[in-house]
Order: structure tokens, then C-alpha cells, then sequence
């Protein structure tokens, strides 16, 4: 018999953590997310079943880098209206998930506060997410009218779960997918010869319309959105504003013709990935 993940066997020691905030806020679930830009995940969630349809009976969510989806920026989101705003090839598995937790955990409304941690290790992005009943139609409401008390329990959940993710952190539920090079993670790492190999790609048979006008930081941009960094992650990176990395990334969409930074992700990812092996 196969050992079973980690993060599906500490719902009770999670519960413990979330029970107060669970009880205030009248949630069906709390779950924690932890996702490394190698694509590998940390989830915990008060309600295991929940976490084993999503990971591990119907895995709609191994295969979506759902950092390349959402901006931390925004920081707050209700997950339906989000689902809802994306483009149809990462909607349509978000979508089934929804709607089968729904249908099997009458959880319909969820509330997500992202947050991105700078590591120098190993940078991540945290999701903590309150789920209510699908006919809990103030939830919503009750969350912003909260949000003071939820950022606390952010922050509180993560310190009194420290052992609990660090032990989670050893058995992901999902493994390392995601492709990345592994030294671009750290600070003041050069994009000169990438940005000439990135280009020589661009030269060959998948020569994409517009791509030799985009400037050397719109290139650079390009690499790190399909390595999953948010604007702000790219902007420490190239020492540069938020404000500008965005100036930049619109530059590409318009360039490129492309809507999101998703699109960005999904067209340039299979020619970033070659720089890995040049």
C-alpha cells in the first residue's frame, strides 16, 4: 500500500490552528497553500477530502501555475469572479473543481489573500483560503468587512504551523513540474546571454510575429512571467519599479498581441525552456 501524502494526513492539526477563525467566519474549510516556482505545492486544508479530489483523485490543479495566473498585487480575490476572468484553457479545470466542491462539499464561495515571500533560497507564493457554504451569500461581505482580523490570522497561522508546513515542505502533494533554471532565483543574476540565446530561438523555425521588436528588459520580463515570477518579484530582479515592469509587460501584450499575462506564460514557455539546456 502506497504511503499516503503528508499534507492529506494533517487536517486535525490544521483544524486546531483555523478552528477560531473558522467558528467566527462560519467557513466550510481553511486551506493553506505554499507554491514554489518549480511548481511543487504545500496544501493543507482542515478538510482532507477536499484536498485529495482536487490533488490526487481529479488532479485539475497539478498541471495549472496558477501564480502565472493571478498578480499578488491584487492580494485579495473572490475565486469565483477570478475563474471566471481567465482565459478558457486554465478557466475550464478551475471551473470543474469549483463546481465538484460544490456538489460534494457544498463549498461554492471562496475568499484567497494572496501573499508572495521573497526566500533567497527558494522564493513562494502563500494562498490562504476561506471557503463557505455555496448558499452563504454574505460571506464575501463578511470577509472585507473582516480583512484586519484575517491578515492576523494569516500571519498567526503561519507561525503556529511552522513544524506542520516544514514537514509538508518534504512531501509535496504536488512534485517539481514546473521548468525553471534554478540560478535566475537569485538576486543580480545577468540576462545578457539569455537574452541572445532567447533571440536565436526567436530566429529559427518558431519565430513568433513581432518578437524581434521587443526590447532587452521586455525580454527580460518574458523569461521571468514564464518562470512564474509576479511583477513585483521581476521588479526586484531587475531592480526596477512595479510600475515599470508593467509598463513593460503591456509593451509585450501590445507587441505580441496578447491579453494577459497568462497568454505571455503559455506562448513563450516551451522556447524559455530551451535556454535550460543551452
Amino acid at each position: 500500500m502506497l504511503k499516503q501524502n503528508y499534507c492529506l494526513t494533517a487536517h486535525e492539526a490544521v483544524y486546531e490552528i483555523a478552528k477560531p477563525i473558522m467558528i467566527y467566519l462560519a467557513l466550510q474549510c481553511f486551506q493553506y497553500s505554499r507554491i514554489y516556482q518549480n511548481g511543487s505545492r504545500v496544501e493543507l486544508a482542515t478538510n482532507p477530502k477536499h484536498l485529495q479530489l482536487a490533488f490526487i483523485e481529479k488532479p485539475f490543479m497539478r498541471q495549472v501555475f496558477t501564480p502565472t495566473l493571478a498578480s499578488a498585487e491584487e492580494r485579495y480575490l473572490s475565486i469565483p469572479h477570478w475563474i471566471a476572468s481567465l482565459p478558457k484553457a486554465a478557466q475550464d479545470p478551475l471551473s470543474q473543481q469549483l463546481n465538484l466542491h460544490q456538489e460534494l462539499f457544498n463549498m461554492g464561495n471562496e475568499f484567497a489573500l494572496f501573499t508572495d515571500v521573497d526566500n533567497e533560497k527558494e522564493p513562494y507564493r502563500q494562498v490562504f483560503h476561506f471557503f463557505f457554504s455555496k448558499n452563504d451569500y454574505s460571506a464575501l461581505n463578511r470577509c472585507f468587512n473582516n480583512i484586519e482580523m484575517i491578515e492576523k490570522f494569516c500571519q498567526y497561522f503561519v507561525k503556529n504551523a511552522q513544524s506542520i508546513i516544514a514537514k509538508a515542505s518534504k512531501d509535496p502533494i504536488v512534485k517539481a513540474w514546473y521548468p525553471q533554471q534554478t540560478n535566475v532565483i537569485k538576486k543580480n543574476s545577468g540576462l545578457n546571454n539569455q537574452k541572445i540565446k532567447l533571440m536565436q530561438l526567436f530566429d529559427g523555425n518558431n519565430k513568433l510575429p513581432d518578437m524581434e521588436r521587443l526590447s532587452k528588459r521586455e525580454i527580460d520580463c518574458v523569461y521571468f512571467i514564464t518562470r512564474g515570477f509576479t511583477s513585483k518579484q521581476i521588479g526586484k530582479q531587475l531592480n526596477l519599479s512595479y510600475r515599470t515592469i508593467e509598463t513593460y509587460i503591456g509593451n509585450i501584450k501590445a507587441k505580441c498581441s496578447l491579453k494577459t499575462k497568462f497568454d505571455i506564460a503559455q506562448t513563450f514557455e516551451h522556447l524559455v525552456s530551451h535556454l535550460v539546456a543551452h
